[in-house]
């Protein structure tokens, strides 16, 4: 005598990804005999389905009717929740560039998940959807949530600062004048330079690459150029420009007669205490650097 119950196998078959196989073949299988199946979907009395395996694609409860035929019929219900989850795509962004010294965060876009990050072949001890790295190479993230998984990665590139650089034609001009600043700063492999500003010691400041600067007054002014990369490295540098006064010349002459020497006296006035160099012309072919000559004329 051999007792059938037709009975399904429904452990681990509750569970699936956009879609999940949900088979009725009975746990016993007798040598003769035919097996018949009426599935049923929810609260819906009509007939799902009347195969042996169906293919659910919705969250719902899925009952079967088995019935064995071998001459007597006997038939078996069972039931089953079936949960399908929306399958995901992981996106880790794009490949990042970071200055050296300072770190990135990867940021999964699938929360609630369970994560596993792979770094040079190795599992990184994090279970979190992102992780802060600091050094160069692929990062790699696993998900899995309900069944459902997907990986992606970046390359995280990390790039030593830039030495920022800068000439000025002149460093010691007079009141007025002006100096050309040319930027001489390289970026570093696999970085480019993004933005630059320039401060100029008197106030004023620029953001173009190279730049003419006119200083207006007298003083000693410390110009500084800060670059900044697109990895966001920001180096600085620093130059000392002087501007010296403009000095207003001025002199008198006494009362003088032919082949007498002439007594004349500077009356230069000049702010602070700035070394001058003088050049006198007479209107004859005898000039002189002096600061208060004595000079004659024979006519």
């Amino acid at each position: 005598v051999t007792i059938i119950e037709p009975r399904a196998n429904f452990s681990d078959q509750n569970v699936g990804c956009e879609s999940a196989p949900i088979s009725a073949r009975p746990t016993t299988i007798p040598p003769d005999g035919t097996f018949s199946y009426k599935w049923y979907k929810g609260s819906n009395p009509a007939v799902w389905s009347t195969l042996e395996e169906i293919t659910v694609t919705e969250s719902d409860w899925y009952k079967v009717e088995i019935t064995y035929t071998n001459g007597s019929s006997i038939t078996y219900t069972d039931s089953v929740d079936v949960t399908i989850s929306d399958s995901f795509t992981v996106d880790l962004g794009e490949d990042q560039t970071i200055c050296s010294g300072t770190s990135t965060r990867l940021q999964s876009n699938v929360l609630g998940a369970t994560y596993i990050w792979i770094f040079k072949g190795d599992t990184i001890p994090a279970s979190t959807s992102y992780l802060d790295v600091t050094e160069s190479g692929i990062y790699t993230l696993y998900a899995e949530s309900a069944n459902c998984y997907d990986r992606d990665e970046v390359e995280v590139l990390v790039v030593p600062s830039s030495e920022s650089v800068f000439e000025a034609d002149k460093t010691f001009i007079c009141e007025g004048e002006s100096i050309q600043f040319t930027n001489l700063t390289a970026a570093a492999d696999g970085d480019s330079l993004a933005s630059y500003h320039w401060s100029f010691g008197d106030g004023a400041n620029s953001t173009d690459r190279n730049e003419i600067h006119q200083y207006l007054d007298s003083g000693v002014y410390t110009v500084q150029l800060s670059v900044t990369s697109k990895a966001g490295c920001t180096t600085s540098s620093q130059q000392t420009i002087t501007v010296n006064p403009v000095p207003v010349p001025d002199f008198s002459v006494g009362v003088f007669c032919a082949n007498q020497d002439i007594e004349l006296t500077n009356l230069t006035i000049i702010e602070g205490s700035v070394p001058m160099t003088y050049s006198w012309e007479f209107g004859d072919t005898n000039p002189s650097d002096e600061a208060n000559p004595q000079h004659s004329y024979a006519t």
